[in-house]
């Protein structure tokens, strides 16, 4: 009964503390208006079409100069040449080209 007690006066002051959190977001002033953020029709030389290509990328996780024990770390991608088209979704095609370790 007094664990339950315990947990419940926590559980009101965690509850007080969002109530005050909440209020204090209130009161926050509103940001100003950024003069970049109107959007500009794009000029005449802008693409018509969308398309992004990656050639010969190769990737490191970490430093690619030389670690403590000399060892250069392995490359995560290697020459990696691929196109992305317009309105392509691209989140999903690493894990297709990182081979298995």
């Amino acid at each position: 009964m007094f664990q339950w007690g315990v947990r419940q006066s926590a559980e009101v002051e965690n509850q007080m503390v969002s109530v005050e959190r909440v209020l204090e977001y209130t009161h926050i002033p509103p940001e100003e208006t950024n003069s970049s953020s109107v959007a500009l029709p794009p000029s005449k030389d802008w693409p018509q079409r969308g398309e992004v290509t990656l050639s010969n990328v190769t990737l490191y996780y970490g430093p690619t100069d030389d670690s403590a024990d000399g060892e250069k770390p392995r490359p995560v991608l290697d020459k990696v040449t691929v196109t992305f088209k317009a309105q392509e979704k691209v989140s999903q095609f690493l894990p297709h080209l990182i081979p298995p370790q």
